[in-house]
């Protein structure tokens, strides 16, 4: 089964096998509640991120800006503007009502992921957590790694699940596949990201 496959299936089933988007779109009082969800799915809170995390947060901004128009900006161009901003992430200050939270793991002993996990409540009455996972395949349900893994693909792929129940709060959910042989053939370096998953809720804020 292919990676793409798993994604679409993940996708159109509510995205079962992905538990970290299904605690990132859980209603919380507090970010420290979500990251306990997520540790026990094995991600980490680090405060001092290695150079892949770095690389990984700035994969995990580009499919949103590729997703309309580029303003002529080329690949290159991005992804260095992407890593300027990964490392912005680490000067972010953290406010009561504005909290983000870099966490890391290894799904296989031996490949790494990183997903950025934001918290806000931009009044008293509403909370939006949004969480963004720069993954590789062996942690979506792929049971091996294929060298042509996106090979015909656009750069970046996006599947989105179907809408969710009229009476959940406000969820979305975006499942991006990478075409990483084309990306490494253009930039002439290692991508590694296989897919990004990207969450986002706002629903009236609960207690903790």
């Amino acid at each position: 089964m292919s990676l793409l496959l798993s994604g679409t299936a993940v996708a159109q089933s509510g995205l079962n096998g992905l538990p970290l988007a299904q605690h990132c779109l859980e209603p919380s009082g507090s970010i420290e509640k979500i990251l306990d969800w997520l540790e026990w799915e094995g991600w980490q809170v680090v405060s001092n991120p290695n150079q892949t995390s770095m690389i990984q947060l700035a994969w995990a901004g580009m499919p949103r800006y590729f997703s309309g128009d580029s303003g002529g900006a080329t690949l290159e161009s991005v992804f260095e503007i992407k890593k300027k901003a990964a490392a912005g992430l680490l000067r972010k200050k953290q406010l009561p009502t504005n909290q983000t939270r870099i966490m890391v793991r290894d799904p296989d002993g031996v490949h790494q992921e990183t997903l950025i996990v934001m918290w806000r409540q931009p009044t008293p009455t509403k909370t939006e957590v949004q969480c963004i996972g720069a993954l590789v395949d062996q942690s979506v349900d792929d049971p091996a790694t294929d060298s042509s893994f996106g090979e015909g693909l656009p750069d970046f792929h996006r599947l989105t699940a179907p809408d969710l129940p009229k009476d959940e709060p406000f969820q979305r959910v975006d499942f991006i596949v990478l075409n990483r042989r084309s990306l490494e053939n253009q930039l002439g370096v290692a991508v590694p990201v296989d897919a990004i998953v990207e969450t986002f809720s706002s629903f009236s804020t609960v207690e903790n």
